[in-house]
């Protein structure tokens, strides 16, 4: 953490690297696609529960 003009600031960008997350763009179309694939699988599992 570094206290930069009385705020704290976490280094975000060397923290991310060094953990291997890349840091890049999120868009609309990546988080509809996951979200329906995560739809499909939970109502894929609801209904394998339910079946006796």
């Amino acid at each position: 953490m570094l206290r930069v003009g009385g705020q704290y600031r976490v280094p975000t960008t060397w923290l991310l690297r060094s953990l291997g997350i890349e840091n890049l763009p999120v868009y609309a179309a990546d988080i509809d696609a996951g979200a329906a694939a995560s739809a499909l699988l939970t109502r894929a599992e609801t209904e394998q529960e339910e079946t006796p």
